[in-house]
């Protein structure tokens, strides 16, 4: 039940908000942990959502290549032109990807890329 978590060498500002903070009846939480709990709070939540239960990325380069062209807003048959592959070829790892992803359209692929573009390589 612990209201406030400090490493043990901040500073004396951050004592002393934390202090006031857990008096107030408050949460604080040191600010090198709050971007640990922010980015699992983050994968939480697209668990939540409905997005894959993903520890890594499950995507090949070629799909990360495909999924950047989706991104752009790309058809397949562009994406088969640019890529010099066929239509069923890039068909495949369309569906690849969002079988992998547990994800059933392209527009919720585009947002979950967004949403994880470090994630999936996108960056």
């Amino acid at each position: 039940g612990a209201l406030g978590y400090l490493f043990k060498n901040v500073d004396e500002k951050e004592l002393f908000d934390c202090i006031e903070a857990v008096h107030d009846n408050r949460h604080y939480i040191t600010e090198n942990k709050r971007n640990v709990l922010l980015d699992y709070e983050r994968r939480k939540r697209n668990v939540d959502m409905g997005y894959a239960k993903i520890n890594q990325n499950p995507l090949s380069n070629r799909e990360v290549e495909i999924v950047k062209f989706i991104m752009q807003g790309k058809t397949n048959p562009e994406i088969a032109d640019i890529l010099f592959l066929s239509l069923r070829t890039v068909d495949t790892h369309r569906k690849n990807i969002l079988s992998k992803l547990e994800i059933n359209n392209a527009a919720a692929l585009v947002k979950y890329a967004s949403d994880n573009a470090p994630f999936l390589g996108l960056m």
